[in-house]
């Protein structure tokens, strides 16, 4: 019988005073100077680089949740073709990827609403999870472990009734100071 399970709880951020030492902070700047001059001169042929990143990264993160497939599966996903429902995931994530960073390409600030949105993208084709997509979840869930129980998982994220704090704690922190 399962009597305990551990439970992540995020640190709340909101209150937190960021202080970035000076020299990092310089080094900070001289990035951000070297990627202003690599956008000036080369920022037209970049755009296919971008892509390449965030399908890296939607191909990396979807691993997490052991969700894998082929290079051929994920590009003919990628197309429109009929695949498996680990490269229509891997595409979904990728496509929500890019609308949340499209949603904040002119500077602005990240919100709750653009991160539902991606969710929504990104379950939209699930069939166990499209009814909930793009809104807080309601009911408690885990990775790894069973489909039943939160047994050997190998995370378990805070209860659903914390998530909607931890969300605004989150966007409340994110927020340009």
């Amino acid at each position: 019988m399962l009597r305990e399970v551990i439970t992540r709880v995020p640190p709340r951020l909101a209150m937190v005073d960021v202080t970035v030492p000076a020299e990092v902070g310089a080094r900070m700047d001289d990035a951000l100077r070297e990627i202003a001059s690599l956008d000036e001169t080369h920022g037209a042929h970049l755009g296919s680089l971008s892509t390449l990143l965030i399908r890296a990264e939607s191909v990396a993160s979807s691993k997490i949740e052991y969700v894998e497939a082929s290079v051929d599966d994920y590009a003919r996903a990628l197309h429109g073709v009929r695949s498996n429902a680990s490269a229509t995931s891997m595409v979904a994530s990728t496509d929500a990827l890019k609308d949340l960073i499209d949603s904040v390409d002119e500077g602005g600030a990240v919100v709750l609403a653009d991160v539902f949105a991606a969710h929504a993208t990104l379950m939209a084709d699930d069939p166990l999870e499209r009814a909930s997509a793009g809104r807080p979840r309601d009911v408690r869930n885990w990775i790894g472990g069973s489909d039943h129980s939160p047994r050997g998982a190998l995370y378990v994220p805070p209860p659903a009734r914390m998530v909607e704090p931890l969300l605004g704690d989150l966007m409340e922190f994110a927020e340009p100071k």
